[in-house]
C-alpha cells in the first residue's frame, strides 16, 4: 500500500478485528450487522495512518450522520458534532486573514451548521456536500448549497477562503481534493481544515476511534505535507478541541515579485506621496523603516518633517543618510504633518489606532505595504 499522503510505499501494518462497517445507524429492534477486519498502515516518511478500505463512490449520496434503520435524522446531520464557540473563533480568524470576504466555500457543509455561522464574516458563504439529505436539511436553515462531490468540474472560483471540518478523514485522494480548493481560492486566500487527531488515535491506541468510513488517521506532519503537496503554504497547524482533533490553518500565496522589482514598486508609491503631500513624516525607525529611507532620493530625505519612534533610546539619534533626528512623538509635531507614512509595519494597526485616538491626528496615514 501507498500512503494517501506522500506516496511513500508502506509494508508494515497491524490487524484491526470486528470494526463495524455502519458507524451512523442505530435500529428500532435488536440487530447484528456486517463486521471486518482491517489492515492499518502507518508512514514511515511523514507519520500518516491509513487502512485498506475504500467506500463505494455512491456511499455518501445519501449519507447522514444519524440513521435509525434505514431513515436518516435531521439532528444528525453535517455537523452534528459541531463546536460553536470553537468553529466561531475559526472563522472570525479566517476573515481576519483574507485579503477580502467576498465569498467563503465550505467543503463538506453536512447539514450547514457552520455556513449559518460563517454569514457573519463573510458576503457570499457556500457549501458542497454530496448528500442529498444533509443539502436538503442545509437549505432548509437558508444555507445556499450544491449538491456533488468537489472535483475538477467544480466551476465556481474566487472564493476568499474555504473551510472544511470532518471531510478529509474521509477521502481517498485528499491530496487531489486540496489541490481543487487551491485552484479556487483567490490569491492570498486562505483556507482551513478539521480533522480527527490520528496521531493522538495512534499514540493511546485507539481502537474505538478507528471507522470504515475514516480513511485517513492525520498527524500534524502529515498534514502539512498534505497542504504543502496541495501548493499552499501552511499558516498553523496544532491539536485543537482538547487535542481530538488537528486544526490546520493554510494560505494561497501570491506570485512572487523579485525582490529589486518589489523596492522599485514602494518607491514608485513614496515618490506619488512625497509629490502629493508638502510635510511628511515617518513613524518607525526600526530596519524597516531604516530600508525605506534609504531607498529615497537625498531630495526625498530632505523633505521628511519628522521621524517618529516610541523607543525613548532613540531619541536625538540618526538614521543612515538622513539628517532628521528621531524624537518622540507629541501631539504638536504630529498634527504638523500632511501625512505620516508608518514603516512599523507589524505594529501599523496599533499606530493607527494611536495617531487617530491618542492624538487626535486627522491627516493621512499611510501604511508603506499596501
Amino acid at each position: 500500500m501507498y500512503c494517501n499522503i506522500c506516496n511513500r510505499l508502506c509494508k508494515k501494518y497491524e490487524i484491526v478485528e470486528n470494526i463495524n462497517v455502519d458507524v451512523t445507524s442505530v435500529y428500532s429492534k435488536p440487530t447484528n450487522m456486517l463486521k471486518r477486519n482491517i489492515k492499518f498502515y502507518k508512514c514511515p516518511n511523514c507519520g500518516h495512518g491509513f487502512i485498506d478500505v475504500e467506500m463505494e463512490e455512491d456511499h455518501y449520496l445519501k449519507y447522514s450522520l444519524l440513521n435509525i434503520d434505514d431513515n436518516s435524522m435531521k439532528s444528525g446531520g453535517g455537523s452534528a458534532a459541531f463546536k460553536g464557540a470553537y468553529y466561531e473563533k475559526v472563522l472570525q480568524d479566517l476573515s481576519k486573514e483574507v485579503i477580502d470576504r467576498k465569498k467563503l466555500l465550505d467543503i463538506g457543509c453536512g447539514t450547514g451548521e457552520v455556513l449559518v455561522h460563517a454569514n457573519k464574516y463573510f458576503d457570499l458563504c457556500q457549501g458542497i456536500d454530496p448528500s442529498e439529505p444533509e443539502c436538503i436539511a442545509a437549505r432548509e436553515k437558508g444555507c445556499q448549497v450544491f449538491q456533488g462531490y468537489f472535483g475538477d468540474d467544480f466551476k465556481e472560483e474566487n472564493y476568499s477562503a474555504f473551510i472544511s471540518t470532518q471531510v478529509f478523514e474521509h477521502l481517498s485522494d485528499p491530496v487531489k481534493i486540496l489541490k481543487n480548493a487551491y485552484r479556487i481560492l483567490t490569491e492570498g486566500g486562505v483556507g482551513y481544515i478539521d480533522v480527527p487527531n490520528g496521531q493522538k488515535i495512534y499514540r493511546e491506541s485507539r481502537y474505538y476511534d478507528i471507522f470504515v468510513e475514516h480513511i485517513n488517521y492525520f498527524t500534524t506532519s502529515s498534514l502539512m505535507e498534505l497542504a504543502l503537496r496541495a501548493g499552499f503554504e501552511v499558516i498553523s497547524v496544532a491539536e485543537v478541541l482538547n487535542g481530538n482533533h488537528l486544526g490546520l490553518f493554510v494560505r494561497k500565496n501570491k506570485k512572487h515579485i523579485e525582490f529589486e522589482k518589489c523596492k522599485k514598486n514602494d518607491l514608485d508609491k513614496l515618490k506619488k506621496l512625497f509629490l502629493e503631500n508638502k510635510k511628511v513624516s515617518i513613524w518607525g525607525a526600526g530596519i524597516k523603516g531604516r530600508n525605506f529611507i534609504q531607498i529615497l532620493s537625498d531630495e526625498m530625505r530632505h523633505r521628511i518633517l519628522n521621524i517618529f519612534d516610541n523607543n525613548l533610546a532613540l531619541e536625538g539619534c540618526y538614521l543612515e543618510d538622513c539628517t532628521v533626528p528621531i524624537r518622540r512623538p507629541e501631539v504638536e509635531e504630529i498634527n504638523a504633518s500632511d501625512m505620516i507614512i508608518i514603516t512599523a509595519i507589524e505594529y501599523k494597526r496599533e499606530i493607527a489606532k494611536e495617531l487617530r485616538n491618542k492624538y487626535m491626528y486627522a491627516g493621512k496615514i499611510v501604511c508603506i505595504d499596501e
